[in-house]
């Protein structure tokens, strides 16, 4: 408790030190006055008296920087001062204390920026179960290769490809494939263009993510002219749909194309 108590002093005293000083000031006259009455009784004159109490008790400059390093911390006092000399310092240059300002907060906001790609695509781990276990499969790479001698673009998988894949039942667990897309929803209102992809049917087995609600898509569903089926984003069913529950079996009109919301 006492040393809980102490600390909790010690830290009042680096944040209010004007509180302090004024009984450090009073502790070392007080001090001073009983050593002059000391050497008073001695015999010596009161002249003599004061230099004599002065020398017996040293520097004051020094038994009060001594004082400050027991009753507060040390770094914090010394944070403390830096800080009222840089401002001081920073605020008879108002112009260079702008461009310091100013290139710290470039500076500043740079590194973040710089940090939040690098944590959000190299740090971050995917939002799946197993991530380390995705993996992406590119087509051949084209002839043309960029300044660095690699190709200057993966190319997609053909489609002959990609069903040899996905029969290699003992290479892959899942086997997945995706075109990215837009279309435009009309007939809720003014029309929107919605952002999208064409998947295959293991696209949410292999994620391991199940819809919101309703069901993922079904093996039957890649066929064409079996294909009228959408799942939402729960962005798109929250802010096009009103995050309207029924709307699972119901038709919506994508690029003039009449299609059935499974989620």
């Amino acid at each position: 408790m006492n040393t809980m108590r102490r600390f909790l002093l010690r830290l009042l005293n680096a944040f209010r030190p004007e509180v302090a000083e004024d009984d450090l000031a009073r502790e070392i006259n007080a001090h001073l006055a009983l050593l002059e009455d000391e050497y008073r009784r001695r015999g010596l004159s009161p002249e003599q008296a004061t230099l004599a109490a002065r020398r017996a008790i040293g520097s004051v400059a020094l038994a009060k920087d001594r004082h400050r390093d027991t009753r507060s911390i040390a770094w914090l006092d010394d944070l403390r001062r830096d800080v009222r000399l840089a401002a001081r310092v920073l605020a008879r240059s108002p112009g260079f204390t702008s461009v310091a300002l100013l290139t710290l907060a470039l500076g500043i906001g740079a590194t973040t920026a710089v940090f939040s790609v690098v944590e959000g695509v190299l740090l971050r781990p995917l939002p799946y179960p197993e991530p380390d276990r995705l993996v992406r499969v590119f087509g051949p790479p084209p002839t043309l290769a960029g300044i660095d001698g690699l190709p200057s673009r993966m190319i997609d998988l053909p489609s002959q490809t990609f069903e040899t894949l996905r029969l290699a039942d003992r290479a892959f667990s899942h086997v997945t494939g995706y075109m990215p897309t837009t279309m435009t929803l009309t007939g809720r209102g003014d029309a929107v263009r919605l952002v999208g992809s064409h998947v295959s049917a293991a696209a949410f087995p292999m994620f391991g993510v199940p819809p919101l609600i309703g069901r993922g898509f079904e093996p039957k569903e890649e066929a064409a002219g079996a294909d009228a089926v959408v799942i939402l984003s729960e962005a798109a069913w929250r802010r096009y749909f009103n995050a309207d529950a029924s709307l699972i079996g119901q038709l919506i009109v994508l690029d003039g194309r009449g299609e059935s919301s499974s989620a």
